[in-house]
């Protein structure tokens, strides 16, 4: 079973115009073991194809639980 547990430190670089391209990134911040539930942050960030800045960028937790 996979929980979205939060969205944290997200900050909105710049709108996406209608037509534009957008590319996901994703790093594994970190990774513990709470009592057999696995709690994960992902960074991640929302780039515009051809722009400086992102358009999104943020952390991602999940619970994992295993059975």
């Amino acid at each position: 079973m996979l929980v979205n547990y939060g969205m944290d430190k997200m900050r909105f670089g710049q709108a996406v115009k209608s037509g534009q391209s957008v590319r996901l990134s994703t790093k594994l911040e970190s990774i513990a073991n709470l009592r057999g539930i696995c709690k994960v942050e992902i960074k991640f960030s929302i780039d515009i194809k051809d722009e400086r800045k992102p358009a999104l960028t943020g952390v991602a937790t999940f619970l994992y639980h295993f059975e």
